[in-house]
């Protein structure tokens, strides 16, 4: 498939809005790929090069991008139109620059010319970088048109521009910028307006088609079905090896006897069962280096109501850090970490090398908790002190002054072997043999934990937590296989003092999806409140149960100065021109600015009520903000689901009183 067949189909995923139609178009999109297309597509259609667990970045700033749209203008006898025009056509877009911080400035090396400030107004009025591109190249088809009466000729495949972006990203060193500029604008010259433009956005990050690798999921199934029969079973194997391209690959090669359907390309099964998809996906199991997707709690707020839900547990310590998922090849030599958000940070924590090389096995997979701690008097320290460690400079200072502790507390493979389906108490015996007392460390501890069945002895154990000051009890059902997420009830977690009324049992994870403008103090800071969101998954109201971000909130009074000023320089990083297609809104609540959605803040309120006004249908009761939550991507918000479970728990808490 040529770049330019692809990017048409990009361009008609962002202007369609209906889930279902999304995932339609998905699906017709994988059946038309070559089995060699398919792997790097699945993560072209995230806007990266490689899975997400694979760090790659492109490290071109915008005002690089800028230099070479002036250049590539250059080239091409571009003419921006006539401010006049400029301001028409911004106004009929429904354009408009955020408000929210200084408008970029252009910067050009020595010889500025008026072409470079032009450009770089257009860029202002615009808003989208990939827009300029395409209107630059647009002039550039339109001329050669007009001189030869034909399109350019050059059209190259997928592969051919996959590779050639991955070359923009890894060139490193002396000079890089200069060169990844020259490959960028090679790159642009050689693609038709619309693949510029896709180019341009892939490359700065703006990618933002509004699905999420879950409808990517279910056009797999489509794709072979034309319905989503088979979500679950994928969703299943994702859980157990989270990179999108490698299992679309796998489970399209599955030779099931397909045959023809117009509606949905060349490569459609409407027979297959999941019987064969199982066996088809059977090698498609837990791989060292490759994450699992994490499991998550879900919230009660008594022991009776747990041990009722779960007869027999094992409860633990909860501590307040970063979660890691620590891969260990030791016959490699290499030792690599994850964050619970799948990204890499092994070189953020240099120590964790040594720290597991002591372990008696060829290979492993296993859950902690990593905290910092005070390294002359051995105490844990806070969540504020523990995230410093989440740095790409002056590792090393930090590391000395800042050491962490993994409290490691399951594991999830032992030498070649996938346990995830094993029972937890098994994982636990296999733990204890892995990490014994003895073999543990300042870096490496097994974390301690009580086995019961009885509701005042888990009492007791979570009150002895919040006494010594972690967070509470993080309780297991002792025969539950490890699956990611929050469903079913395998894990509890209780946070709060048991029976705690008068304010929420537990903070909430919500998205920053704009902010609205200062008045008085607060034009200091640009801002003066911030709208935001928790994820809507439901299948009733997202058509293939893809996932939205609907408003629940606004969160403006009770902020420090330094709170305010912390969250711009965050919000700062995710400006959007436009209005991320995910986002739910009703009209009154427009806000000022909008941001992609990335920035994920910790939340505590009173309580939920029904709200007329808010996309999630109930809103919060005196929002605060309790911290950013640097270690966690929009996608592990809290969901309209789990707020209405906390509603229901806060009614019966009421109730009792």
């Amino acid at each position: 498939m040529t770049f330019h067949q692809l990017a048409e189909q990009l361009e008609q995923l962002e202007s369609t809005a209906a889930r279902l139609a999304i995932t339609a178009q998905l699906a017709i999109l994988l059946n038309q790929l070559n089995p060699d297309e398919i792997i790097v597509t699945c993560y072209l259609l995230q806007g990266k090069l490689l899975p997400s667990y694979q760090n790659l970045e492109f490290q071109l700033a915008q005002k690089l991008v800028l230099r070479t749209l002036v250049l590539l203008a250059r080239r091409q006898n571009y003419l921006p139109p006539t401010q006049a025009a400029v301001k028409l056509a911004t106004q009929k877009a429904g354009g408009a620059m955020s408000l929210f911080a200084p408008e970029p400035e252009l910067e050009i090396r020595a010889g500025t010319d008026q072409l470079a400030e032009m450009v770089g107004q257009r860029f202002r009025n615009l808003g989208d970088l990939g827009v300029l591109t395409a209107e630059i190249k647009q002039a550039q088809q339109s001329h050669a048109q007009k001189k030869s009466a034909q399109k350019p000729t050059t059209n190259p495949d997928i592969l051919s521009v996959y590779q050639q972006l991955l070359a923009i990203a890894r060139v490193g060193g002396t000079g890089s910028q200069d060169q990844k500029q020259q490959l960028l604008l090679a790159l642009l010259e050689e693609l038709d307006p619309t693949g510029a433009k896709f180019v341009i956005r892939m490359v700065m990050g703006k990618l933002r088609l509004g699905f999420s690798t879950m409808t990517l999921m279910d056009a797999l199934s489509w794709a072979k079905h034309g319905d989503k029969r088979d979500r679950e079973i994928l969703e299943l194997a994702y859980q157990k090896k989270a990179d999108i391209g490698k299992l679309a690959a796998a489970y399209l090669a599955a030779d099931l006897g397909t045959k023809t359907n117009a509606e949905f390309g060349t490569n459609v099964s409407v027979n297959a069962g999941t019987a064969e998809i199982s066996a088809a996906l059977e090698s498609y199991e837990v791989e060292i280096g490759v994450p699992v997707m994490p499991a998550l709690c879900q919230r009660l707020n008594t022991a009776e109501e747990i041990i009722a839900k779960m007869p027999r547990v094992y409860a633990e310590p909860k501590y307040d850090g970063l979660r890691l998922q620590i891969h260990c090849n030791l016959e490699a030599g290499w030792v690599k970490a994850f964050t619970r958000n799948l990204d890499e940070v092994t070189a953020m924590f240099p120590e964790l090398q040594q720290g597991f090389a002591h372990l008696k096995c060829r290979n492993c997979i296993l859950d902690a908790e990593a905290v910092g701690y005070d390294p002359e008097t051995g105490q844990i320290l806070s969540f504020q002190a523990t995230i410093t460690r989440k740095r790409k400079h002056e590792v090393a200072a930090k590391a000395a002054s800042v050491p962490i502790r993994c409290f490691v507390f399951d594991l999830m493979a032992l030498d070649d072997r996938s346990l995830v389906d094993e029972p937890l108490s098994q994982r636990k015996q296999w733990l204890q043999k892995l990490l014994p007392p003895s073999a543990e460390t300042e870096t490496v501890r097994q974390t301690r934990y009580l086995e019961t069945s009885d509701p005042e002895t888990l009492h007791q154990f979570h009150e002895t937590q919040l006494g010594v000051g972690l967070e509470g009890v993080v309780v297991k059902q002792a025969d539950s296989i490890y699956r990611s997420g929050r469903k079913g009830w395998r894990w509890v977690k209780i946070k709060e003092p048991e029976g705690t009324s008068g304010k929420l049992a537990d903070t909430i994870d919500c998205v920053v999806m704009g902010y609205y403008l200062g008045k008085g103090k607060r034009t200091i800071f640009g801002v003066g409140a911030f709208l935001l969101g928790v994820l809507e998954s439901d299948a009733a109201k997202t058509d293939s149960g893809s996932i939205r971000i609907v408003s629940v909130a606004k969160l403006g009074t009770g902020l420090t100065d330094e709170e305010f000023q912390l969250l711009r320089r965050q919000a700062d990083q995710m400006r959007s021109a436009t209005k991320p297609a995910i986002y739910e809104i009703p009209t009154s609540l427009q806000p000022d600015g909008w941001l992609e959605p990335g920035l994920v803040l910790e939340i505590a309120a009173d309580e939920i009520t029904t709200s007329p006004t808010h996309a999630a249908g109930v809103s919060l009761r005196f929002p605060r903000l309790v911290k950013v939550r640097a270690d966690k991507g929009w996608e592990q918000a809290t969901t309209v689901a789990e707020l209405k479970e906390l509603c229901q728990l806060q009614s019966r808490l009421m109730a009792k009183d």
